[in-house]
């Protein structure tokens, strides 16, 4: 019987060493004294039962081809018996040196370039499920975190990620990105198709189209945490399963109108935090859709109705006001005095300084001293036409000047033209015209191209034959809306067709930034003039008498500062509602320093035809320096059409 306990007593203890020998083996946390010297931290025969690794001390290309191993991935895409499910690199840096810790399928080598990036295909193709990356990186190289078993992903402050840097990593569903992480999340997660919940701390710019159900099919929420400079409209699409948006920290700008498209289970919007200028409205089939929530500050809404306005008299009731403002001044500074040249800093330059204006209208109006003085200083420092209004920039614009130019002729295809008449029987555009005098019947067929065709500024060009046809049917069988340019062509093409001469015309700001706006002229006899038509916005100008005016006579108003009228049922997709001081004082204004045509008005004027396409000519202020085919004669411009041709 004592023979026996001592027995069992040496069987447990044998029992209990085994137990605790591979409980040391599953985590390990190890500090590598010197570069290349992992692979002696790492008995051999433990090699294929460590599955948790914490790391700390200066790591070269031999660490890493030993932790790639540990982790489940050799050279070519090969595995090993290696088992690492978590790792920890809190406290790794990286260092030259050792043979290449990677060589891909193709025969290329790979070694560590920067002390501070996380390397190119560090864990491509492992079965690494966690890991805690350096907090000393400032980059993240291609394929880096592809093809792992990674479900949640913690991205440090300041931390740039490659494009596919997580390239068809299916399996992670969670990721947090720290302070001006991402440039283009798209392309830095492609692949990734089981993200469910994005988090963002401050990030510089959201464009249009970021967040859409083929990159993002199961993303289910969004977090902006910190300060956003910019999210622009239809920045959320056809994302099926996506449930809520939230903006905890301060926004610079929001885009709009339509934030949100094709999202059938959002249920809500919600700021909280400090807005300082927001377009944002509306959703666009978004059915469970409850409406913005707005727990914070709204300072200048796009849509008053949508979003009030906090009134200037509560703005003492901001908690840290005077602050957040002199933050967003500083964001102002930072983007007005940039030199960049990429679109996206060309896009945010514009908008600083239209919140330059909005700032200063608060500083005067909350008496914040300081704030003032530091907007002053900006000014002093910036190109003035930033900081103007764009009705300041066409009034200290150089005048036209009238050279009697005569050629080229500007042309107008007949009715009789082949295409032209397949376009008025295939509309029946005799009936939807009526029989009225020719201002009635330009805008019965403008309302009914704007009632039967989506405006939609994002879609991609048609892949089509820029017809009224073609273009018609095409939206039809996509379920899509086009452009302005592409309603502008269909209308052209459909006056043209009823014997009305028309044009359309592409009106450019003076320096081109994320858009211009293309609308058409239509030639009134009863009037005796042209005519504004925008089939985009069902929009027409009229003066004080309600004479209806074209683009000449509207720009020349906005500089001599004469009153213009919008049509009170002027609206986008009968949804939002236009008014003059949006559509003409700020949007067309901005796009009304240049106006480009073609010089000939037909079918097809642009992309695949069987018949000639003339060049566009474009109306410029004197001494304007653009493009060699330009005019700075406003007379030969507008000049009426020879009706009888």
């Amino acid at each position: 019987m004592k023979n026996f306990s001592v027995l069992s007593l040496l069987l447990l203890l044998c029992t209990l060493n085994l137990h605790a020998e591979k409980n040391s083996h599953d985590a390990l946390k190890l500090h590598v004294k010197k570069a290349g010297t992992l692979h002696r931290l790492v008995e051999k025969k433990h090699k294929s039962h460590i599955s948790g690794l914490s790391l700390s001390g200066e790591l070269n290309n031999d660490d890493l081809r030993t932790l790639r191993y540990l982790c489940g991935a050799a050279d070519k895409d090969s595995k090993t018996h290696g088992k690492i499910k978590s790792l920890d690199l809190s406290n790794v840096s990286f260092a030259a040196g050792g043979k290449p810790y990677y060589i891909s399928s193709s025969g290329q080598e790979h070694g560590i370039k920067s002390a501070t990036t996380l390397p190119y295909a560090m864990l491509y193709n492992s079965d690494i499920e966690h890991v805690t990356l350096p907090l000393r990186i400032d980059s993240i190289a291609p394929y880096a975190l592809s093809r792992t078993g990674i479900k949640s992903i913690n991205i440090p402050d300041g931390c740039k990620i490659a494009e596919d840097a997580f390239y068809r990593d299916s399996m992670l569903q969670v990721v947090e990105l720290g302070d001006f992480c991402t440039r283009d999340i798209r392309k830095e997660f492609r692949g990734c198709d089981n993200i469910r919940k994005l988090t963002f701390h401050s990030v510089e710019c959201i464009v249009s189209n970021t967040f859409n159900g083929n990159d993002f099919p199961k993303l289910e929420s969004i977090d902006f945490k910190g300060f956003v400079g910019h999210c622009d409209g239809y920045t959320f699409q056809a994302l099926n399963n996506l449930q809520y948006i939230r903006f905890s920290g301060d926004v610079y700008s929001m885009g709009g109108p339509v934030f949100a498209i094709d999202c059938p289970n959002l249920d809500s919007l919600i700021i909280d935090g400090m807005v300082l200028s927001t377009g944002f409205a509306s959703t666009n089939n978004c059915p469970q859709f409850k409406g913005i929530a707005v727990n914070g500050t709204i300072l200048k809404s796009g849509d008053t109705e949508a979003l009030p306005e906090t009134k200037p008299d509560d703005y003492d009731k901001i908690i840290d006001f005077e602050r957040r403002l002199s933050d967003m001044t500083e964001w102002t500074s930072r983007w007005l005095l940039y030199n960049g040249k990429s679109p996206i800093q060309t896009v945010l330059k514009r908008i600083a300084a239209l919140n330059y204006r909005r700032l200063k209208n608060i500083s005067a109006g909350s008496n914040i001293q300081g704030l003032k003085e530091a907007l002053d200083e900006i000014e002093r420092q910036i190109d003035p036409d930033l900081v103007r209004t764009y009705q300041e920039i066409l009034q200290h614009s150089e005048p036209y000047e009238r050279t009697g130019q005569q050629y080229p002729v500007f042309s107008y295809a007949q009715p009789s033209d082949s295409l032209l008449t397949r376009t008025r029987e295939y509309f029946n555009l005799d009936s939807i015209a009526g029989n009225g005098d020719d201002v009635s019947r330009i805008k019965r067929v403008m309302y009914w191209l704007h009632d039967n065709v989506r405006h939609d500024g994002s879609s991609p060009w048609p892949k089509c034959r820029f017809n009224a046809i073609d273009i018609y049917k095409m939206c039809k069988q996509e379920n899509r809306g086009v452009n302005c340019r592409f309603l502008a062509i269909m209308l052209n093409e459909m006056f043209l067709s009823i014997g009305i001469p028309c044009r359309y015309l592409t009106c450019l700001p003076k320096v081109y930034v994320d858009d211009c706006h293309v609308i058409n002229i239509a030639w009134s006899s009863s009037l005796n003039k042209w005519i504004w038509i925008d089939p985009s916005f069902a929009a027409y100008v009229t003066d004080e008498n309600g004479l209806m005016l074209h683009p000449g006579e509207v720009r020349m108003r906005l500089i001599n500062g004469q009153p213009l009228y919008l049509n009170e049922d002027a609206n986008w997709n009968n949804e939002v509602k236009q008014t003059a001081a949006h559509y003409l004082y700020e949007y067309m204004a901005k796009n009304l320093y240049l106006i480009s045509s073609c010089t000939t008005s037909q079918s097809e004027p642009e992309g695949e035809s069987s018949h000639p396409q003339t060049p566009q000519i474009t109306l410029v202020p004197k001494g304007f320096k653009g493009n060699n085919n330009q005019t700075s004669d406003d007379k030969y411009f507008w000049q009426p059409p020879t009706i009888s041709q």
